[in-house]
């Protein structure tokens, strides 16, 4: 805990001392008081300023001083003591304490005795409380008419009141404990709702007529906590009067209060289509100033229904006399919904159809909101995946990326050299790819440098060079002296997803303009293209998670979210104009820094550092991994020692002299971490260096006080070496 966490913990330590119901105290080992809260002084009778003069004896009740004076002796030895006891208020009166006494330490030896004091009387005046209140609360459910129970995990019941014992057969006392399907109960659909709800904790309800009652029966299931809430209810007579109801004349029923008070929209239409009747909700909806406004109107012109909607439900009505479905409604007001509707033919008094009644519930905001949480969960489960395959795809890189290194480094041939530097580039995109994902589903940050944007303009035309048709000219206009703070790959990768969505847009060729300004403060950063463009509709959801125009297999929707979230992540924003037929424009705006000093965000040549002889052991489960360090380490060198796994590393260590520890974090058997703690505690002088496919796993091993650097998989040979002189400390 370092002094910041020192001090914030002793003041909360005095607010809870100061603000405690209970009684706390610090004593010195004689039995005085050396300090206590109001709450003791109140407790004992004495003005706060005195207790320092007070001993615990005056408010011990005299037959438990002995045994007080024990558990404190107890203490004042070093234990912890836990009791009972009774107490003596000033006035006489008696009260009963549970007291825990503990040792305070200072340099190793005992000074004082800490505790509290909880009253007693006060807990059990609040479980009689809470035993009258659960009385009363079983007599009330006992006096509903409803029969109401509660089953568990393993559908064993845990409460019924009257009503539902008597409906069960048995008294509730006898019926708690058992099992619910061991009642045999004779309604299978009710059955499949109980066990829907306590699979999905959403609450339903069914309505069925039982035919042994002969009376209609509602159930309704709703999840309680841990426990699954059963009501039964006899609706005999709500089923029936809902049935005279429909008997009733259309315009009562049309009219009644209930559907005015309806949140659905609610309308009566003749068989020609007119509007006969519309409750306050339908004019709300489809914003009329007063229900009577929609009197009249044609209904299909109301919801701006489409022809093949329209022919739809006429034919569905026609055929069953119903219709339920759902449907995209663009009324009068321009704004698009989404309604869940109910409509029924209703006869009239000679028993044919003569009108159509239609209950139109607006869901628009809840299917938003279930498509927001289904694109949350393919996030999580993304992150999920992604954690979960970047240490295996980073270990594949790392020995590709070391390996071309090497032999980049003593190539003289200059063609050989442009296809080692080419796969070098591919496997640093394969890693930028893995990281991008990181960033965008687990929030993984990468590093922050002075990045120079000429020079990530420069790479970004290579980038378009390589990939883009050669019928697609690119063109860079770069202002002088132009820099952001951020992570040079993460920003290069937002211009290389642009630049990909142009190629797509712009499948006859065309222009690609990257222009790079700065004012206020603020660098922006504009691609444009001169492409298809994209209507209103695609470009308010271009930035959403998985939404994409190409065909299966030709792109997954995560490009321009991704881009999104590292502009947000670097304090700036991403945002895209565009119009049919006219291309379209990103605008990527940073905050702007001072150049100099950082990344320049251009390929560097390769750099290996001197080891100088430094004895470096290698410990990874990859043996590729191991055979591409070591040779790194003797190419600069140093003596290279490697081990397959933990156990093999300890061997090393027991017979050779090692003057640094390269290990991945990841390994079967003896993990990465058990390995750490044997190097802290047997060889706490050997420093350490650390790998890790998933760069969270890095940045906890660097806390310990034996690890030196940590590095993310793949990794350059100069990052390596920079890492073990680190370690040696030779930089």
């Amino acid at each position: 805990m370092n002094e910041l966490d020192e001090d914030l913990w002793r003041e909360a330590g005095g607010v809870l001392f100061e603000a405690s119901s209970s009684p706390l105290y610090v004593m010195a080992t004689d039995g005085r008081f050396l300090m206590g809260n109001q709450a003791l002084a109140d407790r004992i009778g004495v003005p706060l300023e005195r207790l320092p003069e007070t001993g615990f004896g005056p408010s011990v009740h005299p037959d438990d001083l002995e045994f007080v004076r024990a558990q404190f002796a107890a203490a004042a030895a070093g234990e912890v003591r836990r009791y009972h006891a009774r107490g003596r208020h000033s006035d006489g009166s008696v009260f009963h304490s549970r007291v825990v006494n503990a040792p305070v330490y200072r340099d190793g030896q005992i000074v004082a005795v800490a505790g509290i004091a909880q009253d007693m009387d006060e807990l059990e005046g609040v479980q009689r409380t809470l035993h009258r209140t659960e009385s009363r609360l079983r007599s009330t459910l006992d006096g509903i008419g409803d029969a109401i129970a509660f089953v568990d995990g393993d559908w064993r019941l845990t409460y019924l009141n009257r009503a539902a014992g008597m409906l069960l057969g048995g008294a509730p006392d006898e019926l708690v404990g058992l099992v619910i399907w061991d009642l045999e109960l004779p309604d299978p659909a009710g059955e499949a709702m109980l066990r829907e709800t306590m699979a999905t904790r959403r609450p339903l309800v069914s309505r069925r007529f039982d035919e042994g009652l002969q009376r209609w029966m509602e159930i309704s299931a709703f999840p309680a906590g841990d426990l699954l809430g059963i009501q039964v209810r006899d609706v005999t007579e709500l089923e029936n009067a809902r049935r005279r109801i429909q008997d009733d004349s259309r315009l009562l029923h049309a009219r009644s209060m209930l559907m005015d008070q309806s949140r659905d929209a609610i309308v009566m239409r003749g068989l020609g289509d007119v509007i006969e009747y519309a409750n306050v909700s339908a004019a709300r909806m489809f914003d009329a100033g007063d229900p009577s406004d929609l009197v009249g109107r044609s209904l299909r012109d109301v919801l701006g229904m489409s022809d093949s909607d329209a022919r739809t439900t006429e034919a569905a009505l026609g055929r069953e006399g119903i219709w339920r479905g759902d449907l995209t409604l663009r009324p009068d007001t321009g704004a698009e919904l989404v309604t869940e509707n109910y409509w029924v033919a209703v006869d009239g008094p000679d028993g044919s159809p003569d009108a159509v009644f239609c209950i139109i519930t607006d869901v628009t905001e809840r299917r938003k909101q279930d498509a927001l949480v289904v694109r949350t969960q393919r996030m999580e489960s993304i992150g999920t995946l992604a954690s979960g395959i970047a240490h295996d795809l980073n270990n594949v890189l790392t020995p590709l990326m070391l390996s071309t290194q090497l032999l980049a480094s003593g190539e003289s041939d200059p063609k050989r050299a442009r296809i080692l530097e080419a796969m070098l580039q591919t496997v640093e995109r394969g890693s930028d790819m893995i990281r991008q994902v990181l960033t965008f589903a687990r929030g993984v940050e990468g590093e922050r440098v002075v990045v120079d944007v000429a020079g990530l303009a420069k790479r970004f035309a290579e980038f378009c060079h390589d990939t883009l048709p050669r019928d697609i000219v690119v063109e860079t206009t770069i202002d002088e002296g132009l820099a952001v703070l951020g992570d040079p790959t993460q920003l290069l990768q937002v211009l290389m997803n642009l630049a990909t969505n142009a190629r797509d847009a712009m499948a006859d060729g065309g222009a690609l303009r990257l222009r790079a300004t700065g004012d206020d403060g603020r660098v922006v950063i504009e691609v444009s293209d001169d492409g298809t463009g994209m209507p209103a509709d695609v470009l308010a959801r271009v930035f959403e998670p998985f939404y994409t125009t190409k065909g299966i297999g030709h792109g997954t929707g995560l490009g321009l979210p991704v881009s999104q979230a590292i502009a947000r992540t670097h304090g700036g924003s991403l945002d895209a104009t565009s119009a049919p037929g006219r291309g379209t424009v990103f605008r990527l705006e940073l905050p702007r820094t001072e150049p100099g000093g950082g990344e320049d965000a251009t390929e560097g040549e390769i750099r290996m550092p001197e080891l100088d002889g430094l004895r470096v052991l290698v410990v990874d489960d990859q043996d590729d991994i191991v055979h591409a360090a070591t040779l790194v380490v003797e190419t600069a060198g140093g003596v290279a020692l490697g081990a397959s796994d933990a156990t093999s590393a300890r061997e090393v260590l027991a017979g050779e002299r090692v003057d640094v520890v390269v290990s991945d974090l990841v390994m079967p058997g003896v993990s990465g971490r058990r390995f750490l703690d044997h190097l802290e505690a047997e060889h706490p002088s050997t420093p350490v260096v650390t790998m890790s496919g998933v760069p969270e796993q890095g940045t906890l091993a660097a806390q310990r006080p034996n690890v030196r650097a940590a590095l993310d998989k793949p990794f350059t040979s100069e990052r390596l070496l920079d890492a073990i002189r680190l370690a040696a400390g030779r930089t």
